[in-house]
């Protein structure tokens, strides 16, 4: 008989279980008889179960995801098992993490975006500054208000001119001020040909500042005034001279010139028409044969002859009586044939004279008839040269006073 060759065994250690994986408990294992004991001394013998430790499974706890900030650090989502103290990027714990560093996500910090807002007439100005993460701001570098800057101003008038405002309006547009201006006028007056006009000034002060404008109003020229006009003859022409009463202007117009011949009397009409009117002057020159007396020679003649006459030695003497006291003194010469009719009626009377038969009684000798002719020989018939040329209806109307008078003496010839 064989004797017992022993035990070689093999030492295992305890290898505790994990979450995933089976441990075991310290043992050993015989490898001539293929069993398993809890003693190095071989003496309690086990089966290969009872060294087995089952996985203890993952103690999971779930961290959400944070959104990381300016100032804050976030993660992702994962998973923390406190058994095995693993991370894991799933709830089953398949995807282990095992760079934890990627779990956390570091603060970006803040990014900023200055904004500057500029100063206004009455407000500072300041740059904000502005994170373009998270929103947050803050705000410095202050630049005092500019204060408010007026341009010129914009006037605005009355249709008359008698009131004016001036607005001033901030560069900036951020205020406008209205002032009532103090108008004053000065007047330039129209002459006849020249406009005058009114110059209405505006003036306001503002800031220290005087500010000024200025509108005319036109004054139309006047025109001339003109008098009535002074007519200057020059022989048969004449010409009008119509003066301003206002500047002395003077305008000269030529006349038209019409005459009338009234027995040897001429007169001359001036007419000119000037800026709508007519205007008329008249001018007489010569004699009217109406104004020229009569030939009383022959009057006279017969009467002188009578009165040579002795009227009681005649029967019907109051004939030639009454003959000389029909005359009628005083006749123009257009009427000669008349008086040389007189003449011949006193011629007749006498012709016609019968003797009175004489008587022893004393015969009384007649007053010679009185000439009651006081008038005078025609005067001399002042005669224009002038006329008398121009004018030849003058120069026939005196030509032919002689010829009249010539005629009416033959006539008286004749009947006598």
């Amino acid at each position: 008989m064989l004797s017992a060759k022993g035990h070689t065994l093999t030492h295992v250690e305890a290898q505790g279980a994990t979450c995933t994986a089976d441990g075991n408990s310290e043992y050993w294992y015989c490898t001539e008889c293929g069993k398993y004991f809890s003693d190095s001394a071989a003496t309690a013998e086990i089966s290969l179960s009872d060294t087995v430790l089952s996985a203890t499974g993952h103690s999971m706890t779930h961290y959400e995801a944070v959104d990381v900030s300016c100032t804050t650090d976030g993660n992702i989502e994962y998973w923390y098992c406190a058994n095995c103290d693993k991370y894991f990027s799933d709830e089953d714990g398949n995807s282990e993490i095992t760079d934890t560093s990627t779990i956390t996500i570091a603060a970006t910090g803040h990014n900023y975006v200055d904004t500057v807002t500029d100063p206004t007439c009455t407000e500072q100005g300041y740059t904000t500054h502005t994170c373009d993460n998270c929103g947050e701001s803050y705000v410095d570098t202050y630049v005092e208000a500019t204060g408010h800057s007026y341009g010129t101003p914009v006037w605005t008038w009355e249709s008359d001119y008698s009131t004016c405002t001036a607005t001033f309006t901030c560069d900036k547009g951020d205020d406008t001020q209205i002032l009532t201006a103090t108008v004053t006028s000065a007047t330039t007056d129209a002459t006849c040909t020249t406009d005058g006009e009114i110059a209405y000034t505006s003036t306001v002060t503002f800031n220290g500042n005087e500010y000024t404008d200025t509108q005319t109003e036109a004054i139309a020229a006047t025109g001339h005034t003109y008098g009535e006009p002074v007519f200057t003859w020059n022989g048969n022409t004449c010409t009008a001279t119509f003066t301003c009463t206002e500047c002395d202007d003077t305008q000269t117009v030529d006349a038209t010139v019409t005459s009338k011949n009234f027995f040897g009397m001429v007169t001359r009409t001036a007419e000119v028409t000037f800026e709508g009117l007519t205007y008329t002057d008249t001018k007489t020159t010569g004699r009217s044969l109406l104004t020229i007396m009569a030939d009383y020679t022959s009057v006279n003649n017969a009467i002188a002859k009578a009165n040579a006459l002795n009227a009681s030695d005649y029967s019907n003497f109051a004939d030639v009586t009454a003959a000389i006291n029909a005359v009628q003194w005083n006749l123009n010469v257009l009427n000669q044939s008349t008086v040389n009719g007189y003449a011949e009626a006193i011629e007749t009377a006498i012709a016609n004279l019968k003797a009175a038969e004489l008587t022893e009684e004393t015969v009384t000798i007649n007053e010679p008839i009185e000439d009651t002719n006081t008038e005078t020989e025609p005067d001399d018939i002042e005669v224009d040269d002038t006329d008398e040329e121009t004018n030849p209806t003058t120069g026939i109307a005196l030509a032919m006073l002689p010829m009249a008078i010539a005629l009416a003496a033959t006539v008286a010839n004749k009947r006598g």
